[in-house]
């Protein structure tokens, strides 16, 4: 299944990305001539398993097709890294075009080259056609058709159904490569293997524009219907929306406003047994710069949870949403921090300590300009009650002059806290716990109502606990709220007043 997945996922990169995509700078021509030295004679004689393999073949102004060229490239190297493909292919291409005046009318058949076993499990794959048109200041586009194929492999191949119901595309792009646009449908995709894998994908659409560099500026994605199961599980999800329009900042930062749409979705873990869906599920990002200073927020909303019952017992959650903020980032800090981030991703050895140390070095340009997270409208609809909050957590650049001392830093912290939460809701929310906690203890044994009453007595006093220790204090509208204020190293609890250091060596102390 492995190989069905391969050449299926390339075969889509081929077909609808390769012949329109530029040579990315980060991959050198001499990366790419050693590529292509080492692995092109994989495909003379029987084609090599692990090798993706392609022929191309052009005619240009309707003339004689030229001699066809073929590419072989490692499946390994088109997982790690899928830009290698599409470089490669490009390099191919755009040669040709460097011996044609323009304009210029350009078909291209592109054949995917098999082994023999693979032509026995998978059969012949149809050709793919590209015709391309160029005008005489380099512009043009590309409209590719990359036929249906359905192919029933036999009982020795491990029986299995591949339906590909057919792709088409259009490219459109400048001289050079400077932009790039796509539209691309797709009629969907089945792949069948019982007992083991099932994977189909429905009649989508994707929209996109891209720079240079191969990076996404606008990316609009439908996909109607998703759906995967193998032996560890499901999922199923339905109406899908993806869009992302993104631009840089002059420094280089980028800027993305995001919008994510679920209709539902579902998902199964077979080894627990449990199944968890999503109703309405919609998550936005915006970001912007002002000056040398960055924003983002994100707002999310998920409208009906179901989880295992064993889990919340009678409890239903019927929305979750709210809005997240992360305000006066410093640019500079932000991309010193990704830089590091990036050299540590290349470590292969570095240790947890060695990567805090580099975080925490990173850690002072980022408070430059008293940075700010909050959240804001978040609020928990259950059949149980309401939990409502807003929380905000900020740092003064002018009262810190160094992150190693613990004084300093809660001097320079402020916070907020605006908590609520239904006497019902907190009473089962803790009594599920207690609920875990005891089913745990039992190790599978089934509670008698003397362990449902301890349960009950057992959530009671811890709720008096806490609100003893006035942690929640009771509200107006039959509920418990927290009010919390942090300003100079003082902390207020419910209009009751503690230095935040003596706060945490008492916390220290109960550990």
């Amino acid at each position: 299944m492995k190989k069905i997945r391969q050449l299926a996922i390339t075969s889509l990169f081929v077909s609808t990305v390769s012949l329109s995509l530029p040579v990315p700078a980060e991959i050198s021509q001499a990366a790419l001539s050693k590529t292509a030295s080492a692995t092109n004679s994989a495909c003379d004689g029987s084609v090599a398993e692990e090798m993706l393999c392609l022929t191309l073949q052009h005619r240009f102004n309707g003339g004689e097709p030229i001699p066809s060229e073929t590419i072989a490239i490692p499946f390994e190297k088109v997982d790690e890294n899928p830009l290698v493909l599409l470089a490669e292919l490009k390099k191919h291409f755009s040669k040709h075009l460097e011996k044609h005046d323009k304009p210029l009318e350009i078909d291209t058949t592109l054949d995917f080259l098999l082994s023999p076993k693979q032509l026995r499990d998978l059969g012949r794959w149809p050709a793919v056609s590209i015709k391309t048109l160029v005008d005489s200041k380099g512009s043009g586009k590309s409209d590719v058709v990359f036929p249906a194929y359905r192919r029933e492999m036999p009982a020795k191949s491990g029986k299995a159904l591949i339906d590909w119901k057919g792709l088409t595309a259009q490219f459109t792009f400048t001289e050079q490569f400077e932009n790039l646009t796509v539209a691309l449908n797709t009629a969907g995709l089945t792949v069948e293997k019982p007992g083991e894998m099932t994977l189909s994908v429905g009649q989508s659409t994707f929209n996109g524009a891209f720079d240079a560099n191969l990076e996404p500026t606008e990316i609009d994605l439908n996909l109607p219907s998703f759906a995967f199961q193998d032996d560890e599980g499901s999922v199923n999800a339905n109406n899908l929306v993806f869009k992302l329009n993104t631009e840089k900042t002059s420094k280089g930062t980028g800027l993305d406003d995001l919008e994510v749409k679920v209709g539902h979705v579902d998902f199964t873990l077979r080894e627990v047994g449990s199944k968890i869906s999503l109703d309405d599920l919609a998550v936005t990002t915006d970001a912007e710069s002002q000056g040398d200073v960055l924003n983002y927020t994100v707002q999310g909303k998920i409208g009906k949870i179901k989880l295992p019952k064993e889990s919340t017992g009678d409890l239903e959650i019927n929305s979750v949403g709210g809005q997240l903020a992360f305000q006066r980032i410093d640019e500079e800090g932000w991309l010193a921090l990704q830089d590091t981030t990036r050299e540590l991703e290349n470590e292969e050895s570095i240790t947890k300590m060695l990567m805090f140390g580099k975080f925490m070095e990173q850690a002072p340009k980022l408070v430059a300009k008293s940075p700010k997270i909050a959240l804001t409208q978040f609020l928990i609809e259950t059949s149980q009650g309401q939990l409502k909050a807003d929380v905000s957590l900020g740092i003064d650049k002018d009262k810190i002059t160094s992150l190693e001392n613990l004084f300093l830093v809660i001097s320079a912290l402020s916070a907020n806290v605006d908590f609520s939460i239904d006497k019902k809701l907190l009473a089962s929310l803790v009594e599920i716990q207690m609920t875990h906690e005891m089913q745990e203890s039992l190790a599978g044994k089934a509670m008698s109502d003397e362990d449902l009453a301890k349960i009950k007595a057992m959530t009671l006093q811890q709720i008096q606990m806490v609100v003893a220790f006035n942690v929640l204090v009771e509200g107006e509208a039959n509920n418990y709220k927290l009010l919390a204020d942090l300003k100079e190293g003082m902390l207020t609890l419910n209009g009751q007043k503690m230095p935040l250091v003596q706060l945490l060596f008492s916390l220290l102390e109960t550990q």
